[in-house]
């Protein structure tokens, strides 16, 4: 039997209502769900393991002059 969300599902899923159309990188949404904490390894693994009980749409993106990927998030009602 659920629980429900937890306190950064709520924060995140806020956020993402907050801004439907926007694309989120995972350091995006720690900055938001932890208001001025470092964000650190520890916060951009929560925030991961908290996208996964919410429905949103994920995908690699790479931008120019950049070197790697980056996870982008959006909210898929």
């Amino acid at each position: 039997m659920s629980r429900g969300l937890g306190i950064i599902q709520r924060r995140l899923q806020s956020v993402l209502e907050f801004e439907p159309k926007r694309r989120f990188t995972i350091e995006d949404l720690a900055a938001n769900v932890f208001p001025g904490e470092v964000v650190g390894r520890a916060q951009l693994v929560s925030v991961r393991r908290a996208l996964g009980a919410l429905k949103v749409e994920r995908c690699r993106s790479g931008k120019m002059g950049e070197r790697g990927w980056r996870y982008v998030v959006a909210y898929s009602p």
